[in-house]
């Protein structure tokens, strides 16, 4: 496969407006009011001591940055089924391709909470695929509860089984918000305080950062804030263990506050040492959502801005991603968004560098918006250059909150619906995951819920391509039972099987018979196994055996099953016998004449895969079918050496080739003066490999030596013809 991408932050939720604690106090200044006059709907609330809105609960009046507007009203009764169109239906359809593929089923569910309220709010896979999840909890999840709320911090095997869970908190309010892992399984939990969790707190909320060991030990806390609101919303971790955090500031964090609030992003080294800290802003507030980092170091934040961070505002709540090298010098800044407000809520980044930004418009931030609030994803490149967008949705309210990407760039995003995104809404809000390709190009959706309302908060992949879903509900998921008003959740979506097996073969030569041992080393966990021996035949063995007694190749498959689904794999293995050396030629001229051209035509068999000709006059060739021109006149032994695994063979041939033949003769007379009887010799002086002679003595006799004798008995005058022949021809 593909390489295995570890995206550090891929699996931090960025954690959108509509998704913080409570309210700043009036001693805070106050967040300048979206531009809206109605606050945007939003699936579900942050945890509170009070219960959460349901979804009959009408919206705010006015929404303020990073503060919670409740759900939206409750839909109008349905008309009779006869008559009733879903708002999927109903809306415009997008200009995206349709899904590839089934979507993924669900492998288990992990649902948890106490009397109170518990919310899941980030989750991050490591190599080993433990599975981590960060949220709030009111209850005792795990000791007694220090206060309101306190943070949690829970580890899974890839199974599902419960490894440790961490609770933790000061007598006021205290919230997980984001997390990551290392390479080595170290656990970072991001967030923000109103206590005292290490150290004096500097205002009303300060953030902070919890580092923990594989094994569950705290090795340290980071407690920073200004005299006002501070709050780490993002959180991520790169190679060499270095972490960021990001999230609003209201105050002075690292320079003079622009405006109300501001966003910002730190750096810590593994130790917990600060590295940098960069606050930026404009003067109509701004905040910071979500972190990643690439694997050189690169640092991208995405959040929102009521001002110009990066060009002209476009109206509203405006999205932003901004790029920090490893040092914390600014790359590029994108700003981007419609009339209709914009909220990037996660981001993640692939091996390329590619930039995924996922969240909610209430604009046509890319086609015509389907309802009131729409799910979008863009892909930048690592310059900054937008690559694609898709906006999706519903006729109701669509929020996308987090965002993974895997291995192979395929990119996920995962939120909310309040309709019919994909198959009947349960009731309420609806949980889904969507997958695109890595070209945008949808592969899947899985809207899963119940009757209470459900939101997906964060979403991350492992090795393998299994999808982890985090968030809370307020009913039984897959038949787990609540045990409060609003429950933390855990859903695994088992990918399919990634088939793979290696061979060995015995002789490794491949000579026939040839047994083949195939291991299987696919991924994913399969059950079933099928083999297809390119044969005609087969087996079901994990890891089976199998002789070839005939030369040839053999396309081999291996099909790989589980309950979430198949896959397949094929390499050819080739056998073979010893080769019998062979060939045969043209040449042209045909009577070899020089210069010759010689075509020589392999004829070996046994499936030879090399060839070595050696010409005789000192040349050669490697080539199957060779052609040779020969200029001088001779007997050349050429030889064929074919090969293969199996052993190789020779075999010669002699090509000879000729001068064109040229007749000439002496003669000799007896006695000299030419006096009958007279007895002649005659003597060839013929050029050109003579191979046949015929002489015509001029009196009617003939001879064929080359160099006769003949005796003229009768006085006369005789015309004697000599004519020479060899392969080429006569003369």
């Amino acid at each position: 496969m593909i390489p295995v991408l570890v995206v550090l932050n891929m699996l931090v939720p960025a954690l959108p407006r509509a998704m913080e604690a409570r309210a700043a106090p009036a001693a805070t200044p106050a967040p300048v009011a979206s531009p809206s006059p109605t606050a945007t709907p939003t699936p579900a609330v942050s945890p509170s001591p009070t219960p959460k809105p349901t979804a009959a609960a009408s919206p705010s009046a006015t929404a303020t940055p990073g503060r919670v507007p409740p759900p939206p009203p409750a839909p109008t009764p349905a008309p009779p089924a006869a008559t009733r169109t879903s708002p999927l239906q109903a809306a415009k359809p997008k200009a995206v391709a349709r899904p590839k593929s089934d979507p993924p089923d669900i492998s288990w569910v992990r649902q948890f909470g106490t009397s109170g309220e518990d919310y899941a709010r980030g989750v991050a896979v490591d190599g080993s695929g433990n599975v981590y999840i960060a949220g709030t909890t009111f209850g005792n999840l795990s000791g007694q509860n220090a206060g309101s709320g306190d943070a949690f911090v829970r580890k899974y095997d890839s199974s599902g089984v419960e490894q440790w869970t961490r609770q933790f908190g000061t007598t006021s309010e205290d919230y997980a918000l984001g997390v990551a892992v290392d390479g080595a399984g170290n656990v970072y939990v991001a967030g923000y305080t109103q206590g005292n969790l290490s150290g004096q707190n500097a205002g009303y909320s300060d953030a902070f950062v919890r580092k923990y060991d594989a094994s569950g030990a705290e090795l340290w806390t980071r407690q920073f804030g200004t005299g006002s609101d501070d709050r780490a919303l993002g959180v991520a971790v790169d190679g060499a263990g270095n972490i960021y955090i990001a999230g609003p500031t209201y105050g002075n964090l690292s320079g003079q506050n622009a405006g109300t609030n501001d966003a910002f992003v730190r750096k810590y080294a593994s130790s917990g040492v600060e590295q940098w800290t960069r606050q930026f802003g404009t003067t109509g507030g701004d905040e910071a959502f979500a972190v990643a980092v690439d694997g050189a170091g690169n640092v991208h934040v995405v959040g929102t801005t009521i001002g110009n961070l990066s060009g002209q505002s476009a109206g509203g709540y405006d999205a932003f991603v901004r790029k920090y090298d490893t040092s914390g010098a600014e790359q590029w800044t994108r700003q981007f968004g419609t009339t209709g407000g914009d909220e990037p809520l996660g981001v993640a980044v692939d091996a390329f560098g590619n930039v995924y930004v996922g969240g909610d418009t209430g604009g046509n931030l890319s086609g015509q918006n389907a309802g009131n609030q729409d799910a979008f994803l863009r892909k930048y490149d690592s310059s900054g250059a937008e690559q694609w967008t898709r906006q999706f949705g519903t006729g109701g309210y669509d929020y996308a909150f987090g965002v993974a990407v895997d291995g192979f760039g395929n990119v996920y995003a995962a939120g909310s619906t309040y309709g019919d995104l994909s198959g009947q809404n349960a009731g309420g809000y609806d949980a889904f995951v969507r997958k695109y390709d890595g070209s945008g190009v949808e592969q899947w959706t899985r809207q899963f819920g119940t009757n209470g309302g459900d939101s997906a908060v964060s979403v991350g992949v492992d090795g393998s391509g299994n999808v982890y879903v985090a968030g809370y509900t307020n009913g039984n998921l897959s038949g787990e039972t609540g045990l409060g008003g609003t429950d933390a959740f855990l859903t695994k979506f088992a990918a399919p099987p990634v088939a793979g097996f290696s061979k060995s073969l015995n002789p490794s030569n491949g000579a026939v018979p040839n047994t083949v041992t195939f291991t299987d080393t696919s991924t994913g966990n399969p059950t079933s196994w099928s083999w297809n021996f390119g044969d005609g035949t087969g087996s079901s063995s994990q890891n089976p055996t199998k002789i070839y007694s005939n030369p040839g190749s053999y396309t081999v498959t291996l099909t790989v099953a589980n309950a979430a689904g198949s896959g397949s794999t094929s390499q050819t293995i080739t056998t073979y016998t010893a080769p019998a050396a062979g060939f045969t030629k043209s040449l042209n001229p045909a009577g070899g004449v020089v210069p010759v051209t010689v075509t020589f035509a392999d004829s070996s068999t046994g499936s030879p895969t090399s060839w070595s000709w050696n010409f005789g006059d000192g040349t050669g060739s490697s080539s199957q079918n060779p052609t040779k021109i020969y200029s001088n006149v001779g007997n050349h032994t050429v030889t064929l050496t074919v090969a293969n695994p199996a052993g190789s063979s020779s075999t010669s041939q002699t090509v000879s080739t000729y001068a064109a033949p040229a007749a000439c003769f002496t003669r000799t007379l007896n006695p000299p003066g030419g006096g009958a009887p007279n007895t002649v010799t005659f003597a060839d002086t013929s050029t050109g490999n003579i191979v046949s002679w015929y002489w015509n003595f001029g009196d009617g006799t003939n001879g064929s030596s080359q160099n006769p004798t003949k005796t003229y008995t009768m006085a006369g005058s005789y015309t004697v013809t000599l004519t020479v022949t060899n392969p080429a021809g006569s003369n």
